[in-house]
């Protein structure tokens, strides 16, 4: 169950062409990144021409519990903050179509939605279970039929197919995102072995005053850190130093302020300005936060993305919380709420009060989207 608080969002506006209510049900786990499972979907249409939005998740159930009217108010506060005019919802549920429209929690939840104060209202509603998806008040039976249409259509549409052609291959549930635990012996022990070297020079950094700007010691170890992270996954050896160099703060910071603003940092200026403090680099990131942002390299950040995961994998417990911390980063600047709670939430079962792992869950929290998303909601 999701907090009244947990929200997944996913900021990002899709790059393809979607009208008609099949495709945007095709689309909505290629932009989660995983099939929702008794959930409710809501996807933000801007005007004009009802342009398709922020996309927010949560479950059904959420929706009529005693917390519902707070969640209502979050969900109501991210669709409209979007500049959303209209919403579009689906109901995601098990059993057959027709249990699906007379089931009192389905009903409940959609009443629920239509009432509340200030939502945008739902002009379109559906439904998808395992044995079909249909439109919620559709009575017609050539259009959608008592069993529903076949949920194979979903995946024939062109909006299926661009994905497909851009190797997106949502995960079959959410937990799902979380980075996996790898079973094998041999690359732990060379993880580890690697990870414990390479701690030795990060512990040095601790007694060594200033940023990561150009001329630091740090600044050698951003660079090879953003190296690693924009290449392609590295061996087992190779991933355990970078986790051990991402466990230094002023690396981890300067790494990922230059992967959220490349241009600016420049490849000669891995992080803040020389004799640069922690609040000046505190401010460089309040700016990720202002409309006007620059919109993230997202194949940079996913293959960032990708190495981080990896290295998770193979990570004892305290290690693997960092580094799902740096991950539910990465995932909120690209727009990817789901993906940025799954890992919140990884890391901070682990260390309860980490840092990193805090701020972005206050973030989240909040409904905070980068900066870029601003711009895209205004454009």
């Amino acid at each position: 169950m999701s907090r009244p608080d947990r929200a997944d969002t996913q900021d990002t506006v899709p790059a393809v062409t979607i009208s008609g209510g099949e495709e945007v049900l095709a689309y909505i786990p290629h932009t989660l990144g995983f099939q929702p499972e008794e959930s409710v979907v809501l996807i933000a249409l801007r005007p004009p021409r009802g342009r398709l939005g922020l996309t927010i998740r949560c479950d059904l159930v959420d929706l009529i519990s005693p917390a519902a009217p707070s969640l209502l108010r979050t969900l109501t506060q991210h669709l409209r903050s979007d500049g959303a005019e209209h919403v579009f919802c689906a109901v995601y549920t098990s059993g057959t179509i027709a249990e699906a429209r007379a089931d009192p929690q389905v009903r409940a939840a959609l009443a629920a939605l239509e009432a509340a104060p200030g939502m945008p209202g739902l002009r379109d509603a559906w439904l998808v279970t395992g044995h079909g998806y249909a439109a919620f008040d559709c009575t017609n039976a050539d259009c959608c039929p008592p069993e529903g249409r076949d949920l194979r259509d979903l995946e024939s549409t062109q909006v299926a197919a661009e994905f497909a052609l851009r190797g997106s291959s949502p995960k079959a549930r959410r937990r799902d995102l979380v980075p996996p635990r790898s079973t094998g012996s041999a690359a732990r022990r060379s993880f580890a072995a690697a990870y414990g070297r390479s701690r030795d020079e990060v512990d040095r950094l601790g007694d060594v005053d200033g940023g990561a700007g150009p001329g630091s010691p740090a600044a050698a170890y951003v660079a090879e850190v953003f190296g690693s992270l924009t290449s392609a996954v590295p061996t087992p050896s190779a991933l355990g130093r970078v986790a051990a160099l991402l466990s230094a703060p002023q690396v981890r910071d300067a790494v990922l302020l230059r992967l959220a603003v490349p241009d600016r940092v420049g490849q000669g200026e891995p992080g803040p300005p020389a004799g640069s403090d922690v609040p000046d680099l505190v401010a460089q990131v309040r700016e990720l936060l202002l409309p006007g942002a620059p919109d993230p390299e997202v194949e940079q950040l996913n293959r960032a993305s990708a190495v981080v995961s990896a290295a998770a994998a193979l990570a004892k417990p305290s290690v693997r919380a960092d580094l799902c911390a740096v991950l539910a980063w990465l995932s909120w600047w690209r727009g990817d709420g789901a993906s940025a709670w799954v890992a919140v939430e990884e890391a901070m079962t682990i260390a309860p009060t980490h840092r990193l792992a805090s701020l972005v869950e206050e973030l989240l929290r909040r409904g905070v989207g980068p900066g870029w998303t601003c711009a895209a909601a205004a454009g």
